[in-house]
């Protein structure tokens, strides 16, 4: 398949290289106003100009605040389209890009790429097959920092939005309440540091913390269910199960550490692949029609629509 690409940025350029890897599709053009065909003829100068050249499905890696006018287009020409998150920059802008996908029956996902990451999926399979028993409690934490970039938009949008879809992900449960703090400190008017805690429609507690402000990066999901604890740590595809204990400590010295009682502890060992291949590899399947959990437009829009609730609606716990 012939695939273009719009946005030459840090995510555009591992898109690039993805493509590039997989001798089944070729990538026919870029389309970035930052680059001309002085720096390569694979640079077009226009989305036409890429429609032209042959290309039958398109990823589009532009800022949210871009990504409409050009997801439209594409929509109109019916180009298959891989749209990186959040979708838009707003809930009304989103819907705005499903409906014309829908209108011309035009598929198109979004790159919600932790979706792909395989401790992610080892943790869907353990709740799923119910060894966690009913899931309790979901806390996450996705620390960062900002380096010499100068974001247009926060911090909600492009860390903890992750976050909040892992959660929708694996829980396949609606946000019932919510509250939510933002706080600029680096740059005023955009936010960089985020905490929202709310409920799940099947009572279910859930907490995200994120940041643009730490010297370290961290990814952590901690999911507590009935039976025990899973941790996954995103960035090296960790995942550890810690099960309720069943046999009594006596060591009264130990116990104040590890609790009355201590269950077994798991280390599960996983066959990591690059979530970002899988991720293309799957929009690829969704355009043959083969079902996916890629995140359609609509999952991504209501996204957009809880952002918009948690900072601009009161929403009591």
């Amino acid at each position: 398949m012939k695939i273009g690409l719009i946005g030459y940025g840090v995510m555009g350029r591992n898109h690039a290289r993805i493509v590039a890897s997989d001798d089944r599709h070729e990538l026919i053009g870029i389309h970035d106003l930052r680059f001309s065909s002085d720096e390569g003829a694979i640079f077009k100068r226009s989305v036409g100009e890429l429609i032209e050249s042959g290309m039958q499905a398109c990823i589009l890696s532009v800022p949210p605040n871009q990504t409409k006018k050009l997801a439209l287009s594409l929509a109109e020409y019916r180009i298959p389209t891989l749209i990186e998150k959040p979708l838009s920059d707003s809930y009304r802008g989103a819907t705005e890009i499903t409906a014309a996908f829908h209108k011309t029956e035009t598929f198109a996902s979004v790159g919600y790429i932790e979706r792909f990451n395989q401790a992610v999926l080892k943790a869907k399979e353990l709740i799923i097959s119910g060894d966690l028993g009913k899931v309790l409690e979901i806390s996450s934490i996705r620390l960062g920092y900002l380096g010499n970039r100068s974001p247009i938009f926060g911090v909600e949008l492009d860390l903890l939005v992750h976050d909040l879809d892992l959660i929708k992900f694996l829980t396949e449960k609606r946000i019932i309440k919510s509250k939510a703090i933002r706080t600029s400190f680096i740059q005023k008017g955009i936010s960089d540091t985020v905490t929202v805690v709310g409920l799940l429609e099947d009572n279910t507690h859930f907490s995200i913390r994120a940041n643009w402000i730490s010297p370290f990066k961290k990814r952590e999901f901690a999911i507590t269910g009935e039976r025990g604890t899973l941790v996954i740590n995103t960035l090296d595809m960790g995942v550890r199960l810690y099960m309720n204990g069943t046999v009594e400590s006596y060591w009264d010295e130990l116990t104040s550490i590890r609790g009355v009682t201590q269950g077994n502890e798991i280390n599960f060992a996983l066959t990591r692949k690059e979530p970002l291949k899988m991720q293309f590899e799957s929009f690829i399947l969704g355009i043959q029609g083969v079902e996916t959990h890629s995140a359609s437009l609509t999952e991504a829009s209501n996204l957009l629509s809880d952002l918009e609730k948690f900072f601009y609606q009161e929403s009591e716990i």
